[in-house]
């Protein structure tokens, strides 16, 4: 293996597979770390673990502002989550399919939720106008909107990730590609669920905890697959 150093990153090279670890302690320092193998598996692994951060974390706060939550009279929210989700499915594509035009078109997409984030904005603010008591459940709704754009930007990441592969002839192993539709699958899952209209708030919210825990899990026997078959 070869160890170059770069703004702190260490680029391991020779292996089989991609990992992204966050730090290690080497040469005397603790450095932040990136390896890039041959198989860029895991970190797109890394930002679905984010996304499905972000999905509990709306669930949440669904929660926190109880069944007189006026979430579902914010138009651009909803619209929101709709193009996250279309965001979401199409970078995945791109990423398996190693499609760059496809993977642009994902970050093209990007201003509309962009913009509908600024709507949802104005939308709190008039809400904040009209009736200054429900400050505190703007505030909370805003929130919800920033993570739906915080997913739209891991969606980038990983949409990114597919000109990457692309332009280094990254080839995925077979257990990578196996790892990837399952995590696609249950990311799947997950956002249909974010995106229904809940009958019991607490099941909802249960359901949600459980599939993030889900990818939770799944991202750390990844993880742990990689490193095994690393040193093979």
């Amino acid at each position: 293996k070869t160890y170059v150093e770069e703004d702190e990153i260490i680029y391991l090279s020779g292996t089989k597979d991609c990992i992204d670890f966050n730090y290690v302690w080497w040469s005397g320092k603790m450095w932040r770390i990136t390896a890039i193998y041959p198989d860029g598996a895991m970190k797109m692994v890394t930002d679905m673990e984010r996304i499905g951060d972000h999905a509990a974390d709306i669930s949440e706060m669904t929660i926190l502002m109880g069944q007189n939550s006026q979430i579902d009279k914010f138009e651009h929210i909803s619209q929101m989550a709709t193009e996250t989700m279309i965001m979401l499915n199409h970078s995945i594509e791109a990423y398996v399919e190693k499609n760059v035009i496809k993977a642009k078109e994902v970050i093209e997409h990007d201003d509309i939720v962009d913009d509908l984030f600024v709507e949802a904005k104005k939308d709190v603010i008039e809400l904040i106008l009209n009736s200054p008591i429900e400050g505190e459940g703007a505030t909370d709704i805003l929130m919800i909107a920033k993570y739906f754009e915080r997913i739209g930007d891991h969606a980038i990441n990983i949409a990114g990730y597919s000109r990457i592969i692309k332009e280094k002839g990254i080839k995925f192993s077979e257990m990578a590609q196996k790892e990837i539709v399952e995590m696609q699958k249950t990311c799947e899952i997950l956002f249909s669920s974010l995106l229904e209209e809940p009958k019991d708030m607490i099941s909802w919210h249960t359901q949600i905890a459980c599939m993030e825990q889900k990818i939770d899990d799944l991202t750390a026997q990844y993880r742990n697959n990689m490193f095994i078959r690393i040193q093979k």
